[in-house]
């Protein structure tokens, strides 16, 4: 923490109230922090009111490839490549699936990023997938929550799949 920018002194010291793991994610929700952790072979959520003393209350997420944690419209989300859960207090999550069949995009997807906003005129739900067989991407807009977590008619803004035959080193 600063006061300054200038002169920096450490809050948190790794594995202090945190055991065996990491931090890929802090985020800040109404005064109140939150920290995700993985561990060898699991995810962890923690909050704290002051980032020195922190509480555990999950455990239970897989590890896999984890890219964001968000909170959006009063949920938490955490993408985690394939999937993402969504938990309204961080301690109980549920899964979220989003299809990898785009046509003739079809392949293994990665769920990189989601966020909600308004884009020309239109609001709703934006997941940013990667193709990662196809060396491509796909945007799409959910119109709603519900719409998100049960994969229900996503609307494809924007493709992008590179040739199967380029090279890549």
């Amino acid at each position: 923490a600063s006061e300054d920018a200038l002169t920096w002194n450490p809050i948190y010291t790794y594995n202090e109230g945190v055991s065996n793991s990491y931090i890929v994610s802090l985020l800040c929700v109404n005064d109140k922090y939150y920290m995700v952790t993985r561990k060898f072979m699991g995810t962890e959520v923690y909050s704290s009111e002051d980032c020195v003393t922190w509480t555990l209350l999950c455990g239970t997420l897989p590890a896999s490839n984890f890219y964001n944690f968000k909170y959006i419209n009063g949920k938490f989300f955490l993408v985690l490549g394939n999937a993402f859960y969504y938990s309204d207090d961080c301690i109980t999550w549920a899964n979220g699936t989003i299809s990898s069949s785009h046509g003739s995009y079809e392949s293994t997807t990665n769920i990189e990023d989601i966020c909600y906003g308004t884009v020309n005129g239109v609001t709703g739900y934006y997941v940013l997938k990667n193709l990662a067989s196809k060396y491509g991407f796909i945007l799409t807009r959910y119109a709603t929550f519900d719409d998100l977590i049960s994969n229900v008619a996503p609307t494809v803004l924007f493709q992008e799949k590179n040739s199967d035959t380029d090279n890549y080193c």
